[in-house]
């Protein structure tokens, strides 16, 4: 199976290698760093998911389209990202920072919860994967790095989606714009049977986004609600493999922008809370069953200021996180940060950013976190390399879960890392590839263990971890070639100091060893696409295997017929231990669109 892939990638790779026919593109600006900026200023590795690869996804959910970038690891436990984690560049799933147009959206109590997302696809009008420590930038939980989805603020559409495993979805969303207001409604409702016992699920969201142009600023509202119930087959553990969840999430946030000249203020005002209703036993309910409510209120306020000098940025920030569960009993702390942050272009062809966070945390006091990036660029090509420090603090889960599975540590530290990198870009017209080598030194990293399958996992501090890797990725529009549009391919490998430990670990050891993507878009005629992607996977200690997904879409109009099939060659994984993958699955999509 190596061997065929490797076949594949030397074929992409020459095609790129013989491109010529090519076409100027839109410059793509990236809004994840506390600067928007081209992405040909940004001196780290980035990936963009643009509205074609929403478009064209093979699979149904914002979750599962994250693991289409180079470096990310996406962990399901169930199809149609019912449940999953989302790691970066081998660090946990608790060290990625997610955010909706800028809003955070790390759950308090588990990680697990943070992408209870409360948008669909059809909200979505590209991702950006920014790699690598960012806690200068954005704080706690950034050592792996940041995902920012961007929301649409126009357009209406009706969807009706059916499938195997007695999957149905029935989506709608309106839109509507004046010369001083624009507002976007969606709902989406998902159900499936599941694709084996013990993983039926049942899902709903609302979303809205409201955009209001007044006489001095511009004002943005959001609203959203996830809500999700479904059968958890041993998501925690193995000797209870009949477990149950229901979770709601609500977010709501208001965004004043102002503008005068070289200054921008935008300050913004963010609450979530976050439900989670778990059974360990479907037969027995009472038996052991938690409730837990968490909030999480924040402040933030910006200042952007543009001088001959650079382009600054300060930014203060409050958070106040709070829970009350039956299980965890009943704990709030509070954070301040401030982030100072400078940008700027010499000679039109260094770039350089620096930035410095300063955080106090109610438990863990007070330091300084601070990240560098500097560029040069070459024609069209740029080296550049990147510094940065972060951390994350425990979760209130790791700190006080107690069950007959999982047992949490009052006792944890903070999580801290540096991290490295040195890359290289190219763009030349529709063309964009990039390679980089990166290192990240981590000390008190927090895990769950167990030494044996009968124990329960424990929340320790694993002391020093050093990860070390490469990854390359490459993406063009094509002419020239019949049938092929675009293409797209990705290759990333790392490696740990802790491969041969004397423990089982649940996360931190688990990441994709080596991975791979290949992704080729076919136009057979005008009105119909065919979109193949196949990913390559390796899990440190665990046997490699390899996905195929296709999407097939017919176009007529403002009408769209999808047919997308999900793991074709019906491969046998595993993303979680004691989870199994879902099968081969196929699912049809109505869709009308204005």
């Amino acid at each position: 199976m190596q061997k065929w892939v490797g076949w594949i990638f030397f074929g992409v790779f020459s095609a790129f290698a013989q491109q010529a026919d090519y076409f100027e593109a839109e410059p793509i600006v990236v809004t994840a760093g506390r600067f928007p900026m081209r992405l040909a200023e940004i001196s780290r590795s980035v990936t963009v998911l643009d509205s074609t690869q929403v478009r064209l996804a093979a699979h149904l959910s914002v979750q599962e389209l994250l693991q289409q970038a180079v470096g990310v690891d996406l962990q399901s436990r169930g199809p149609a990202g019912i449940q999953a984690d989302v790691s970066i560049r081998g660090a946990s799933f608790e060290n990625t920072v997610v955010l909706l147009d800028g809003i955070r959206l790390n759950d308090p109590q588990t990680a697990h919860h943070t992408l209870n997302l409360p948008v669909s696809l059809d909200d979505v009008e590209r991702i950006e994967v920014v790699r690598g420590g960012a806690s200068g930038w954005y704080g706690a939980d950034a050592a792996g790095g940041v995902i920012n989805i961007i929301t649409r603020n126009a357009g209406s559409n009706v969807r009706l989606s059916g499938g195997q495993a007695g999957f149905y979805g029935v989506a709608a969303s309106a839109g509507f714009t004046s010369s001083r207001h624009q507002t976007r409604f969606s709902f989406e409702r998902r159900h499936s049977d599941g694709y084996a016992p013990r993983t039926a699920y049942d899902l709903t969201t609302l979303f809205l986004r409201s955009r209001l142009s007044l006489p001095f600023a511009a004002l943005d509202l959001y609203a959203g609600v996830n809500d999700k119930a479904f059968d958890a087959n041993a998501f925690y553990s193995s000797l209870y493999p009949d477990e149950w969840e229901h979770t709601r999430a609500w977010l709501g946030a208001g965004r004043l922008t102002w503008r005068k000249k070289n200054v921008q203020l935008s300050p913004l005002l963010a609450y979530r809370r976050h439900f989670d209703d778990f059974v360990l036993d479907k037969a027995r309910p009472d038996w052991y069953r938690n409730r837990h409510t968490n909030h999480t209120l924040s402040v933030e306020w910006p200042l952007h200021l543009l001088t001959p000098y650079g382009r600054f940025s300060f930014t203060a920030e409050w958070r106040r996180e709070w829970i009350r569960s039956s299980n965890l009993g009943e704990h709030a702390r509070e954070t301040l940060g401030a982030v100072a942050g400078w940008q700027r272009v010499f000679a039109g062809q260094w770039d350089v950013q620096a930035a410095l966070y300063g955080h106090h945390h109610s438990r863990w006091g007070t330091r300084l976190w601070p990240g560098a990036e500097i560029g040069r660029r070459f024609g069209n090509h740029k080296l550049y390399a990147a510094l940065h420090s972060a951390f994350r603090v425990p979760s209130f889960t790791e700190l006080y879960y107690q069950s007959p599975a999982n047992l949490g540590n009052p006792a944890l530290q903070c999580e801290r890392s540096v991290s490295g990198e040195i890359g290289w870009t190219v763009q030349r017209g529709p063309m964009q590839a990039g390679a980089a080598v990166f290192q990240r030194r981590g000390r008190d990293l927090i895990d769950w263990v167990r030494n044996d399958v009968k124990e329960p996992w424990r929340a320790v501090n694993l002391g020093k971890q050093v990860s070390t890797g490469i990854e390359f990725q490459a993406e063009t529009a094509v002419r020239g070639v019949p049938s092929l549009s675009r293409m797209a391919l990705h290759y990333s490998e790392q490696q740990s100091s802790k491969d041969t430990p004397a423990f089982q670990s649940k996360y931190v050891l688990r990441y994709l060893r080596r991975q791979a993507g290949v992704r080729l878009t076919q136009a057979l005629s005008r009105k119909v696409e065919l979109q193949w992607s196949i990913q390559y996977k390796q899990r440190r200690n665990e046997p490699a295997y390899t996905l195929l997904d296709a999407t097939l879409c017919w176009s007529p109009g403002d009408w769209q017929i999808l047919l997308r099939g999900t793991n074709l060659l019906d491969i046998a994984y595993y993303d979680f231990i004691d989870v199994p993958a879902p099968g081969r699955l196929f699912t049809a999509e109505l869709k009308k669109s204005w």
